[in-house]
C-alpha cells in the first residue's frame, strides 16, 4: 500500500456511522434501551420477600395479555435451554432489597440476571 493513502485510509475507518442507536455523549445520538411498566404478577404468597429463593425460582412466561404461558425454573441459579439450532441461558447475577419508601404497599428487591440467547442471530 502506498504511504500517501494512509491518512485516507485512517480517516474513513474513524468516520464510519451506524444506524444503531446510541445512547448521548457515547458512541452517537439516541437511546440503547427503552423502559416499560411490568404489571405482571407471579403466583403465590410469601411471608416476606426475604424468604423468596431466587436461585432455585420458577419464573414464567407472559403473554401479550399479560396472563402466563410456559416459564422456565432456574436450578441453583442457572437455567440453560439447548436445541438444534438455538441456545438459551439465565444467570441469577445478584440480589438487592430496596429500601421502603412512603408510597410502596410491599418490599421490593432488584434481582439482576444476565442471559443469552443464540439462534439465527445473539442476544444478550
Amino acid at each position: 500500500m502506498k504511504l500517501w493513502l494512509l491518512p485516507f485510509v485512517v480517516v474513513s475507518a474513524f468516520a464510519q456511522t451506524s444506524d444503531v442507536p446510541y445512547a448521548p455523549n457515547s458512541d452517537g445520538p439516541g437511546l440503547t434501551f427503552t423502559t416499560e411498566r411490568v404489571g405482571n404478577c407471579y403466583a403465590g404468597s410469601f411471608s416476606s420477600i426475604r424468604t423468596i429463593n431466587f436461585r432455585n425460582f420458577r419464573f414464567p412466561n407472559f403473554g401479550k395479555d399479560g396472563k402466563p404461558s410456559g416459564g422456565y425454573v432456574l436450578k441453583n441459579g442457572h437455567f440453560q435451554h439447548d436445541a438444534e439450532f438455538d441456545h438459551y441461558s439465565t444467570d441469577f447475577e445478584s440480589i438487592h432489597y430496596l429500601p421502603k419508601s412512603d408510597s410502596s404497599v410491599g418490599d421490593s428487591a432488584l434481582v439482576i440476571f444476565s442471559w443469552f440467547a443464540a439462534a439465527g442471530s445473539s442476544s444478550q
